[in-house]
C-alpha cells in the first residue's frame, strides 16, 4: 500500500515538470557589442592615379604653379668672358704687338696671365698693372605654368603643360683690365712713337671695361609622365618644344689711351706708327653691343611633387631647353664703327674708317636650371 502511494507521487511530479519549464522566465539575451568608431578623415590631400584628390573626395586634375631658379653659365657665354674673348685684333696694332692682347674684347685667361707675367719679369715690358676677373654668367628664371593631368581622358598618367619663363643675369660677366707703361719703359717703343710724332705716355695706363648681361623669355609647351610613389607624393618627366626671345648685352667702357693702343699701327721694320683711331676724331667709346634673336628649341624636365594640402602642393625640379643661332649685332655707333675698323685691319680703314657696322656672334638661349615652386590644383 505504501509503495503504491510513492509511484502515485513520482507520477504526478513528472506530469507537471513541462508546466513548470513553459513558465520559467527566458535568459536574458546577450549584450550587444559596441559600434566601431567612424574612420579618421585625412586633413591633407592626396594624389590618386596622377592627380590631386581632396578631403571630399573629388579629383583636381588643373593646375597653376609658380617657380624660380638658378642658371649657371647663362647664354653659354662662359668661355668667351674666361678664356676666348672676342673680336681679333691685327697684328699689326700695339694692341697685338707690344701689349699681347689678341682680342679687343678681353678674357680673364689673358689677363691673368699678362698681370702675372707683367709682374715678376726683369724686362720694360710690364703689359699689364691690374685686372677684374669677370667669370661666366649666373641667372636667375621665374616661372609660372598651367598644367592638366590627361588620367580622365586617356587612362594614362599623362599630362599637359604650359608656361612662361623669364631670365636675367644676377652676377658674374664684369671684367676691367689697366695697361702697363711699356710704350714709356721701353726704350725700343718709346723711340718709334717719339720718331712718328705720337706722345708715348698717350699709350700708357690705358683702362677698358666690359659688361655682359643677359635675359630672355621663353614659352614652352610639353606633355610628360606621372609615377606615383605614395598617396602624396609623385616624380614626374617631361619633354616639350619652346618658343624663346631675347640674347645678351656688352657694355664697353673704353678711355683714350687704351683706345689709342686698339687704332695704333706699327711697323717695327719700317719704323712706322699711325694712330688712326686719333685721325678718326679719337677720345673715349662708350658703347654697348646688343645681340637679339628669337626661335624655337626644345625642353625637358624632370622632378618630384609633394601635396602639403587639398589643393595645394611643392615641387623641385631639374629643367633645361635651349635654342642657338648666329646673330648680327645691332648697328654700332659712329664711333665704335671707327674703332672697330680700326683694330681689325689698317688696309680696311684706309679704305673705309666705318666699314665695320655690325659684329656677328652665336646665341645660346635657354640651359640648365634647379628649379623650386608650388602648384594650386583647381579643378
Amino acid at each position: 500500500m505504501k509503495i503504491r502511494k510513492v509511484f502515485s507521487v513520482i507520477a504526478g511530479l513528472a506530469l507537471l515538470s513541462p508546466l513548470v519549464a513553459q513558465r520559467k522566465p527566458a535568459a536574458a539575451a546577450p549584450a550587444a557589442r559596441p559600434a566601431a568608431p567612424p574612420p579618421v578623415v585625412a586633413t591633407t590631400g592626396s594624389m590618386t592615379g596622377s592627380s590631386a584628390q581632396g578631403v571630399s573626395g573629388k579629383v583636381k586634375r588643373f593646375s597653376f604653379g609658380v617657380n624660380v631658379g638658378l642658371k649657371g653659365n647663362q647664354a653659354s657665354l662662359g668661355d668667351t668672358i674666361t678664356k676666348d674673348g672676342t673680336v681679333d685684333t691685327a697684328s699689326s696694332t700695339m694692341a697685338n704687338q707690344f701689349y699681347l692682347s689678341k682680342t679687343a674684347i678681353m678674357s680673364d685667361r689673358n689677363n691673368a696671365a699678362l698681370k702675372y707675367n707683367s709682374a715678376n719679369t726683369a724686362s720694360s715690358y710690364n703689359l699689364l698693372s691690374s685686372y677684374t676677373e669677370g667669370g661666366a654668367l649666373t641667372g636667375i628664371d621665374f616661372g609660372a605654368q598651367g598644367q592638366y593631368d590627361l588620367d580622365d581622358l586617356i587612362n594614362l598618367p599623362l599630362f599637359v603643360r604650359a608656361a612662361f619663363n623669364y631670365q636675367l643675369t644676377i652676377g658674374g660677366g664684369s671684367q676691367s683690365r689697366t695697361l702697363g707703361d711699356v710704350s714709356v719703359s721701353n726704350p725700343s717703343v718709346n723711340a718709334l712713337l717719339i720718331t712718328n710724332g705720337l706722345t708715348p705716355s698717350d699709350y700708357a695706363g690705358g683702362t677698358m671695361t666690359s659688361k655682359f648681361s643677359s635675359s630672355s623669355m621663353e614659352i614652352p609647351l610639353s606633355v610628360g609622365f606621372n609615377a606615383r610613389v605614395s598617396d602624396k607624393t609623385k616624380v614626374y618627366i617631361g619633354v616639350g618644344a619652346s618658343w624663346f626671345n631675347g640674347g645678351f648685352d656688352v657694355k664697353l667702357g673704353i678711355d683714350e689711351k687704351y683706345a689709342n693702343v686698339l687704332g695704333t699701327h706699327v711697323n717695327t721694320t719700317a719704323v712706322t706708327a699711325t694712330n688712326y683711331w686719333k685721325a678718326a676724331g679719337g677720345g673715349s667709346l662708350d658703347e654697348t653691343v646688343t645681340f637679339r634673336v628669337s626661335g624655337i628649341g626644345v625642353n625637358y624636365f624632370m622632378g618630384v611633387e609633394q601635396m602639403l594640402t587639398e589643393s595645394l602642393s611643392a615641387f623641385a625640379e631639374i629643367y633645361a631647353s635651349g635654342m642657338a643661332k648666329v646673330a648680327y649685332s645691332a648697328e654700332l655707333s659712329a664711333k665704335g664703327q671707327k674703332l672697330f675698323t680700326a683694330l681689325s685691319s689698317e688696309a680696311v680703314t684706309q679704305a673705309d674708317s666705318q666699314w665695320f657696322k655690325r659684329l656677328s656672334f652665336p646665341v645660346v638661349l635657354g640651359g640648365a636650371s634647379i628649379k623650386v615652386g608650388v602648384k594650386y590644383y583647381l579643378f
